[in-house]
């Protein structure tokens, strides 16, 4: 859950909520959302879409995955 934003063309994430489970060290859920918090441009091509930050360093890179 949360929410997004636009802004001068760019993104960012807000809000977001979390189960914020205590695990040690960098967790898949943590890593994540240091990801969108530092997301302010994204690109789309084809099913995948990259997360960069302000100086154009990928973040996060996610691939679509369709169910049947």
């Amino acid at each position: 859950m949360g929410e997004y934003s636009v802004s001068e063309g760019k993104l960012g994430f807000l809000a977001m909520a979390s189960t914020r489970m205590a695990c040690s060290g960098d967790t898949t859920e943590g890593l994540m959302l240091d990801a969108m918090k530092n997301t302010a441009d994204l690109v789309i091509e084809g099913d995948r879409m990259t997360l960069l930050n302000e100086q154009g360093d990928r973040l996060a890179r996610l691939g679509a995955v369709y169910l049947n």
